[in-house]
Order: C-alpha cells, then sequence, then structure tokens
C-alpha cells in the first residue's frame, strides 16, 4: 500500500501525487505534442500465467501546447472479456466536454452499440427528469415515469402531453384513453376529426 500525507497551512497544495512528461531527455527536455500520454495508472491482475492489464486511466495532451499553455485530457480505459488490451470508454477534453463510447462533440455526448441503451432505474415511481433549463424562468423536460412518457413546460413543471403504456397519447389531461389522440379540450393547435377523438 501507498500513502501520501501533508499537513499545511495553505487551501492549495496537500497531498499530491504528480506525474512529470516531457520529450526529448531528463537532462534536455523538449516541449510535449498534441495526443502525447503524460502518465497512465493501471492496474493489473493475475491471470495464472502473467499480470495483466484489467484497466487504466490516462493523462494527456488535447491540443497543441506551449508555454504556460497545456490542454489536458482524461481518458478512463477498461479490458473487455477475453481480452488484456484495455479501450477507451469515457473521455473529459481539454474543453471540458465528456464522451461516453465516442469522442465527445457536445458538453455530454453518449455513443452506444447495437442493442444498447441508457437506463435511468429508481426505486419509486418519479423518475429523474431530463430537462432544459435556461435561465429562472425557463424550463422544460421529459418526465420517465415507470409506464408513461410525459413532457413538460414552463418554470414549475407541469405535464403537456403524455405517452401513455398504452400507447394512446394525452394532451392536457392524464386519465381518459380513447383511440387516437385521447382529449377533452385540444386546443386552437389541434384540429379534432372524427368522432373517437382522433387528431
Amino acid at each position: 500500500s501507498v500513502r501520501v500525507q501533508s499537513a499545511r497551512d495553505s487551501a492549495s497544495d496537500h497531498a499530491m501525487f504528480q506525474m512529470l512528461a516531457s520529450r526529448g531527455t531528463n537532462a534536455s527536455p523538449t516541449i510535449v505534442q498534441n495526443g502525447d500520454t503524460l502518465g497512465t495508472l493501471t492496474a493489473r491482475g493475475y491471470d495464472g500465467n502473467s499480470y495483466a492489464e484489467s484497466s487504466n486511466i490516462k493523462f494527456g495532451i488535447d491540443g497543441t501546447p506551449g508555454d504556460a499553455d497545456m490542454p489536458g485530457r482524461i481518458t478512463f480505459n477498461t479490458s473487455a472479456d477475453g481480452s488484456q488490451a484495455p479501450t477507451e470508454r469515457l473521455r473529459i477534453d481539454s474543453s471540458g466536454q465528456v464522451g461516453i463510447g465516442v469522442t465527445p462533440v457536445d458538453l455530454l455526448h453518449l455513443k452506444f452499440g447495437t442493442n444498447l441503451h441508457m437506463r435511468f432505474n429508481d426505486d419509486v415511481d418519479s423518475l429523474p427528469t431530463i430537462s432544459s433549463q435556461q435561465d429562472a424562468n425557463a424550463y422544460n423536460g421529459f418526465g420517465l415515469k415507470v409506464d408513461n412518457l410525459r413532457v413538460q413546460t414552463g418554470q414549475t413543471p407541469a405535464e403537456r402531453i403524455r405517452v401513455a403504456s398504452s400507447g394512446s397519447i394525452l394532451m392536457h389531461q392524464s386519465t381518459s384513453e380513447v383511440p387516437g389522440l385521447a382529449n377533452t379540450v385540444v386546443g386552437s393547435c389541434v384540429e379534432k376529426v372524427g368522432t373517437n377523438g382522433s387528431a
């Protein structure tokens, strides 16, 4: 085991594990380049023959470095079942973007393979809401519930549309279900067609 301990009357630079990297030599270092790995934390397990690599965290350069300019990234890598070669699973780039399964091009970027899904699990009916908030007066989101999907808008979230487990689409209500669009008051934006409530 390794323990690093520090006592200091300061808010910065307490216990630290530091990795220094350069090109050139230790005696004559030269500037690192975009894509260089600066340090790696690696975990290996004995497989009956040798110590095989299970996972690692890599710290690297994510842009063009210069004097007082060192854009960085961190990647988290794991070996798949049947392998001892870690593959990148998650990346935090120099702009703070996070990518899971993909190099990010937005603040949070996820990419899944065939038949893979993103799941939200909770022990109660009210699951987390996927929301967008521009300021204190703007709130929009998708409410994920046990048996339905809800579209909500407003600073105090109000349900506007519900897709029930039966497949019915409910607007401005959450209980009545008829074939098609289930509504008693559809408003001026939806025209009622037929007698069964479809539109």
